[in-house]
């Protein structure tokens, strides 16, 4: 067998840690975010004075639900089958769960995504990385060839960066998984677990590696970690993203459909209006409603593996 890369181990070996809703509020709180304990449920701050659930899908309660903060323009929360009546939207989000994760494997996926992965497993050796220091500049170049082929927004900072990255996966125990072609580092999954719920919450690949589909191999190979673990019961790959339907397709087509959960949401009237004029699709995103007269015809700008 090769030398692994420093800091790194078998894929195979990879070891996950689960936490409780409490556990991640305090490390988020440690990492800088605004959080909030309202009527026994921690809540997050995610900008523009919007709050959710530290824990998306912790389907709280109608007796939970309210305004987490005076400082608050927005909240937005999934509830409990029982209390569904209380729901004023939906959360559309990719969703792999119950026997579908239990029986997942390479049978499961479409003859493309299958050859895909066989290309992936000659080309790219995926592992967990226990230690990223010896990476970080590299995960920083990554995560930068990543923003620019989606967002074009304005690049992270290499200290904030490298410092939560080390951070979420030495203090806080969340899964790194990363992809290593011809022994550079090509991408990776940031992927935090609470509750029986695993999400996936940075995917971050470098366009000059994406023949080599990555994206694929580390898809799966990070889901094939969680339903090791037993007590992951619902995987969750970012929410539904219609405006770059080509990446949809493909969550889809590694076996993430499409879910929409009961919401409780409230929004200001101002925040709002802000979302329907300059942000429709986040506002579909945190309330699961279009605004009105929006049209839901896209161009694909991109996607996970071409």
């Amino acid at each position: 067998m090769s030398e692994l890369p420093f800091g790194c181990r078998r894929i195979s070996e990879a070891t996950v840690i689960v936490k409780t809703e409490a556990t991640l509020a305090e490390q988020m709180r440690r990492r800088g975010v605004r959080t909030a304990l309202f009527r026994g449920r921690y809540w997050r701050h995610v900008g523009g004075l919007f709050w959710q659930p530290v824990h998306w899908l912790a389907r709280l309660s109608a007796d939970e639900l309210g305004r987490p903060h005076s400082l608050c323009l927005g909240y937005a929360s999934t509830v409990r089958p029982e209390d569904e009546s209380a729901a004023a939207g939906r959360m559309p989000l990719h969703l792999l769960e119950g026997d579908d994760l239990k029986t997942y494997d390479t049978s499961t996926l479409p003859a493309k995504r299958r050859n895909q992965l066989r290309k992936a497993w000659k080309m790219v050796e995926v592992v967990q990385m226990i230690d990223p220091s010896a990476h970080l500049r590299r995960l920083y170049e990554v995560t930068c060839s990543a923003i620019k082929r989606f967002r074009g927004s304005r690049l992270p900072d290499f200290e904030r960066l490298a410092n939560g990255l080390q951070r979420r996966v030495c203090e806080d125990g969340d899964l790194l998984v990363g992809g290593f072609v011809d022994g550079t580092l090509a991408g990776y999954f940031l992927v935090g677990c609470v509750d029986g719920v695993a999400y996936i919450d940075q995917v971050m690949l470098d366009t000059d590696y994406l023949a080599s589909d990555i994206g694929t191999g580390l898809t799966f190979e990070t889901v094939m970690v969680l339903k090791r673990h037993g007590a992951i019961q619902e995987v969750v790959y970012g929410r539904h993203t219609p405006e770059r339907p080509r990446l949809s397709a493909f969550k889809e087509g590694m076996g993430f459909r499409v879910v929409s959960y009961p919401l409780k949401y409230w929004l200001s009237p101002f925040l709002r209006r802000y979302l329907s004029w300059r942000a429709p699709e986040k506002l579909y995103r945190i309330t699961g409603v279009w605004p009105q007269n929006h049209s839901q015809n896209y161009i694909g700008v991109g996607s996970l593996d071409t």
